[in-house]
């Protein structure tokens, strides 16, 4: 069930894995339309009424690709707000790729060495070597323009790779 817009956001730290879930603003996976969707990991949320904003990975467990999210909401004076959300769409191998960099295990089962595994995928309070590694990742991805968002309906297809140094780069396929 969608929120209406203006649900108040508080700022209640032993809540945070909870109102991730519930400022998701898609509650269906964008690519095979299932109500299947998870929350995979919290990258980053900032939660300073009257603005809300949050960077996180759904994964959808029927069809095994994932969306990043990015959000922003501020409705400063009280009436006028401003929303935006960005979703890029993961296909299944880079939904692998990043399970793999999270745990720090290749898929076959060996360690990768690089970070320590993270601790708290669904806390974007953590302040592990992956969580800040994913973070600066999806700051780089480069904004949806207004076109974009229009043609797109605000999802464009994307990517995860890891360079030779086992670093995490989200990159937009078109």
């Amino acid at each position: 069930m969608k929120k209406p817009s203006g649900t108040a956001v508080t700022a209640d730290e032993s809540n945070v894995g909870r109102i991730l879930v519930e400022n998701l603003r898609r509650e269906t996976c964008m690519q095979c339309g299932s109500q299947s969707l998870k929350l995979f990991f919290a990258m980053e949320q900032e939660v300073r009424p009257p603005e809300y904003s949050h960077a996180v990975i759904a994964m959808c467990s029927d069809c095994g690709k994932g969306q990043l999210e990015r959000t922003y909401h501020d409705s400063a004076n009280g009436e006028d707000s401003f929303d935006q959300t960005e979703w890029y769409l993961l296909d299944k191998d880079s939904m692998e790729r990043l399970r793999e960099f999270i745990q720090q295990r290749k898929k076959d089962g060996t360690s990768r060495g690089k970070f320590s595994p993270c601790p708290e995928p669904l806390s974007p309070k953590c302040l592990c070597g992956i969580h800040w590694q994913l973070t600066e990742a999806a700051r780089r991805l480069e904004p949806l323009t207004d076109d974009e968002m229009r043609e797109f309906g605000s999802g464009i297809v994307s990517t995860v790779s890891l360079n030779n140094a086992g670093i995490p780069r989200f990159e937009r396929a078109c």
